[in-house]
């Protein structure tokens, strides 16, 4: 039911019920009166049951606008603290191998040697007799290059020969590494020295050049000053003082450390017996165990 319909039925009644002895007129009166006063009381009661939720909607307002800018605060904070914090930077292992990843170093040039025994045949040529000729020789490089296989190498070169137990020669002079291909070099080496011979089946004794070209693996050690080579040979021997005493051999040279230091730790761990690495490892232990009762 509605509120002003409740009003006026329980005002109208009781107010001509209290004038009931009263004139008719005088009742009509009071009972307009009671009416006006009833609707102006449900129209106050109406107005302010409408406002009271405006204001409450007003109310609520600033505490909205506080309540965001303390979000936006604690947002901007947040992003100060995700700021973005530098990268440190990379740490080079030796692992890193691929010379593109490696930094360069304060001094970019660099040694590395290489050693080789080779294992050669061929034939004299010009004045002296035809003859089929074996030898062996040692030649050692040093060489000065930047980090990689991609850069030229320069640097002295030795060698040692022999021929037929016949001749010892010994040479000296410079060689080139062409880096033709990533770990496949070509090495060009001129050389000049002297030949000891015990007949005059070479020539006699004289000075000599020697001009080698070889080619074969030789890649960069980014780890050691050694560098292991694998290389086939041609190579042309001439006496300086008479210039048509000519051979021409050619054969395979193999890194010296892998000739030598492989069978002598193979023939080690054949006489020892386990892995010449458990060896060394157990000698260290030993090492220390003594030291220990030393300080005891």
């Amino acid at each position: 039911m509605n509120p002003t319909a409740q009003l006026n039925a329980a005002v109208l009644p009781s107010a001509c019920a209290e004038d009931a002895p009263t004139p008719s007129g005088r009742c009509r009166q009071g009972s307009t009166l009671r009416v006006v006063l009833a609707l102006l009381t449900t129209a106050g009661l109406g107005l302010g049951v409408g406002t009271r939720p405006a204001l409450a909607q007003g109310s609520d307002e600033p505490a909205a606008a506080d309540t965001a800018d303390a979000q936006s605060s604690a947002d901007e904070d947040e992003d100060e603290d995700e700021a973005p914090r530098p990268r440190p930077e990379r740490v080079y292992t030796e692992e890193d191998e691929d010379f593109e990843t490696l930094p360069e170093a304060d001094d970019p040039w660099v040694m590395q040697v290489a050693a080789r025994t080779g294992l050669g045949f061929g034939t004299t040529l010009g004045d002296l007799r035809r003859e089929f000729v074996w030898d062996s020789h040692l030649r050692a490089e040093f060489m000065f290059t930047k980090r990689g296989d991609e850069h030229f190498s320069i640097g002295p070169s030795f060698e040692l020969r022999g021929a037929d137990m016949d001749t010892f020669e010994v040479a000296a002079g410079l060689s080139v590494l062409l880096p033709v291909a990533r770990g496949y070099p070509i090495d060009v080496s001129a050389q000049v020295g002297y030949a000891v011979r015990r007949e005059q089946r070479f020539g006699g004794s004289a000075p000599i050049f020697v001009g080698t070209i070889a080619g074969g693996y030789r890649s960069f050690n980014f780890h050691h000053w050694w560098q292991t080579s694998l290389q086939i040979f041609a190579q042309v021997r001439m006496d300086i003082t008479e210039p048509r005493n000519l051979a021409f051999m050619m054969g395979v040279e193999i890194d010296l450390a892998q000739a030598v230091v492989v069978p002598a730790l193979m023939i080690r761990m054949k006489v020892r017996g386990g892995d010449p690495d458990e060896l060394e490892e157990d000698e260290d232990e030993d090492a220390d165990a003594d030291e220990g009762e030393e300080t005891d």
